[in-house]
């Protein structure tokens, strides 16, 4: 399972991502969509540690 609570994060001086909660159970399949610079990729680099989430 995958879990997030309240992720916010920032790409510049662009708050990209806002208080994003979502889980994931075993056997799902979630699908993120939006407009391109939308921060889509953000949970993805963050979960992976190759970012850091803010506070």
């Amino acid at each position: 399972m995958l879990r997030v609570d309240n992720l916010n994060a920032w790409y510049d001086r662009s708050h990209v991502l806002q208080g994003v909660s979502l889980q994931v159970n075993k056997g799902e399949i979630v699908t993120l969509m939006g407009r391109n610079g939308a921060g889509k990729n953000h949970p993805t680099l963050i979960n992976g540690s190759t970012i850091q989430a803010s506070r």
